[in-house]
């Protein structure tokens, strides 16, 4: 198994691998790895709820001459070559070589990898919270047949080329996140899982869940692995907020605050360290969905909705900022002023905040700020509802 300093990872976010899904399978690239010895090459995906691990290793244990006037070179070599590109690559849009390298994969091994799905995790069976951060998994190794044709090889995962970060086990070790005492810890494995979501960010499972006593629904958010060098995981950023907001509910429960209540927060079964939380479901569309989508295209009915718009989206503004001045008043910030970090809440029509860490790709520079968040309102009226600001 390859322990070399020089290894190289490459994430990428869940949304961005919607082109390799093909009917009813869902490819989801979660990690790449290589060092610059080119010894080798791993990758590890998600493929229909299952987690693949790909070894590929040069033939016959030596690396081959990386001329370009090479008249064959092996599919091994090509692989290693084509994921040490890409873990180069810093923007995922610019790095063609991973798509070459999932196509390659998925194509010589889309049967195994849906049978194996499927003897995993058959249907109707209800997973629990941990199933999802800690999928089954399988692993196998690429190797060329006689037609230089890609074979792939059940293997264990002591021969895999190197231990993925999203599957090793004692990530959380040196991590505590306080808890407010008067509200329930459950373990990952005590959540019953509804429907499991879409998530922002990799490392995010994201799932409405439900505990085994009651049919209530709950929002579920869990982190598989923290960043790599993070001051503050966007875990424990969501958890500041949400623990101080109930606090202030707590002392002032008549007031208003359109943001959904912390219910608990869940817990490593193993170690018993905060793994993530569970809070109220707003139940609606992100904001740019709820404000430019139209119900029906029938003639009359996007009249009204037309004219109902303007008005409708200069509350939801009025009440973003309402929300994040409250924040301030508390001594906190909003950090992440993105319209998919606030829902409409599909009954009341009401906006709320359900998002706070500011994403990695964002500048670090005030970013948890009074003055930041004012600044990323006004950027936000002025891109998708231009009218002054409130």
């Amino acid at each position: 198994m390859n322990t070399s300093a020089h290894l190289s990872l490459f994430r990428m976010p869940l949304h961005v691998m919607d082109k390799l899904k093909d009917g009813l399978d869902n490819v989801t690239l979660m990690e790449l790895h290589s060092n610059t010895s080119e010894d080798g090459a791993g990758l590890l995906f998600n493929f229909n709820g299952l987690n693949i691990y790909v070894s590929v290793f040069p033939p016959d244990g030596n690396s081959e001459s990386l001329s370009e006037h090479q008249p064959r070179k092996s599919i091994q070599t090509h692989l290693i070559q084509l994921v040490g590109l890409a873990c180069t690559f810093e923007l995922i849009e610019d790095c063609e070589e991973s798509w070459e390298v999932m196509s390659i994969i998925t194509d010589a091994g889309r049967k195994a990898f849906r049978s194996a799905a499927c003897a995993a995790l058959p249907w109707h069976t209800l997973r629990t919270a941990h199933d999802l951060m800690v999928p089954p998994q399988i692993s196998y190794r690429l190797v060329g047949d006689e037609n230089n044709c890609p074979v792939l090889v059940l293997v264990n995962n002591e021969q895999e080329y190197a231990t993925p970060r999203a599957l090793q086990p004692n990530y959380w070790a040196n991590r505590l996140i306080p808890a407010e005492p008067d509200l329930p810890q459950y373990s990952s494995k005590d959540l019953l899982v509804m429907e499991k979501l879409g998530s922002p960010l990799p490392n995010f499972v994201e799932a409405l869940v439900r505990t085994h006593a009651g049919p209530e629904e709950m929002f579920c958010r869990l982190l598989r692995h923290p960043e790599d060098d993070p001051t503050i995981s966007p875990l424990e950023r969501d958890i500041t907020v949400l623990n101080a907001v109930h606090r202030v509910r707590n002392m002032a429960p008549a007031i208003p605050i359109r943001i959904p209540r912390l219910l608990g927060y869940v817990t490593d079964p193993a170690t018993g360290h905060i793994i993530g939380y569970v809070r109220e479901n707003i139940r609606g569309r992100s904001l740019y969905n709820a404000a430019h989508t139209a119900p029906s295209w029938h003639p009359r009915q996007l009249q009204r909705w037309l004219a109902a718009r303007v008005a409708r989206r200069s509350k939801w503004m009025r009440q973003v900022r309402e929300t994040v001045r409250q924040l301030h008043a508390m001594g906190l910030t909003w950090g992440d002023a993105l319209v998919g970090s606030v829902h409409i809440d599909k009954e009341t029509d009401d906006a709320w905040l359900v998002r706070f860490y500011v994403p990695t790709w964002r500048s670090e520079e005030r970013v948890y700020t009074v003055e930041e968040d004012e600044a990323r309102l006004r950027q936000l009226e002025e891109a998708y509802f231009n009218f002054p600001a409130a």
